[in-house]
């Protein structure tokens, strides 16, 4: 599946969930069933815990932003504007935080269920 980028363990904890509310067969509705009902709300907690230490608003708006568009030009006119973020400056000084945090790694959110969380949580 592609939303697991290749990661084992998201793909066996999708199966995992996705095997025990499907009753006969599973398809990609199921799957995305899963992760919103079963595996978002139970590692909503963690994440939320997550989200509240982060005290900078112009963080949390970019990791927003990193969720919701994957592969986009962070330091672009278009994404800061869309994002309300300040300026490259001010998104280079949160990839920084980030990355020195542990949450992002080359412009992505490393934790594929935070992203996800993320996206559902907060919306644009």
């Amino acid at each position: 599946m592609a939303f697991s980028e290749g990661v084992p363990s998201y793909v066996q904890h999708l199966c995992h969930e996705t095997w025990y509310i499907t009753k006969e067969s599973a398809n990609i509705e199921t799957a995305q069933k899963a992760l919103q009902e079963k595996i978002l709300p139970n590692l909503s907690a963690g994440f939320q815990t997550i989200w509240d230490r982060i005290k900078s608003s112009e963080q949390r708006k970019l990791l927003i932003g990193i969720a919701n568009e994957k592969g986009a030009s962070i330091y672009s006119k278009d994404f800061i504007e869309k994002y309300r973020l300040k300026s490259p400056g001010h998104v280079r000084k949160a990839i920084t935080a980030l990355e020195g945090a542990g949450l992002i790694e080359d412009n992505r959110i490393l934790d594929l269920f935070f992203r996800e969380w993320i996206k559902l949580s907060f919306s644009i």
